[in-house]
């Protein structure tokens, strides 16, 4: 049993030096839901895979003097996860949201970065751009 969803942990979502803080200060409250919607539809996903000896440990949360990514990315307020897909490609997930749209509206996401050029994760996050039922896609 995770501690933030049914089956997420903060370890995965947070960086080593946080992961024993409360996630609800650092993590938007949408995107465990969104990660936990993704999580049950297409199986295991990796963010973070510190804690088992993997270098990855940024996917989520980022803090202020993370070197790793923008200044103002939306890992820095919270709203934004990289996810690594394990049963299927993150193709397949993003065609899918694209498809699903209205539905993964409702449940907080509000933009993806294009499978397509990233190729093994898939940049999911929250940032508000005023266009409702609409997943707005950047990086052509």
């Amino acid at each position: 049993m995770g501690d933030v969803s049914k089956n997420l942990n903060s370890y995965e979502i947070l960086p080593p030096d946080y992961k024993h803080l409360n996630w609800r200060y650092f993590i938007d409250g949408r995107m465990p839901v969104i990660f936990q919607f993704l999580r049950d539809k297409f199986g295991r996903i990796d963010i973070n895979t510190y804690k088992f000896g993997g270098a990855s440990k940024y996917r989520g949360y980022r803090p202020p003097d993370c070197k790793v990514g923008a200044k103002y990315s939306q890992h820095r307020f919270g709203r934004a996860l990289d996810l690594c897909f394990v049963d299927v490609t993150c193709t397949e997930v993003y065609d899918w949201i694209l498809k699903n749209q209205e539905e993964m509206y409702k449940l907080g996401l509000r933009r993806m970065e294009n499978a397509y050029k990233t190729k093994t994760w898939l940049h999911i996050d929250a940032m508000e751009h005023g266009q409702n039922n609409t997943i707005q896609t950047f990086n052509p």
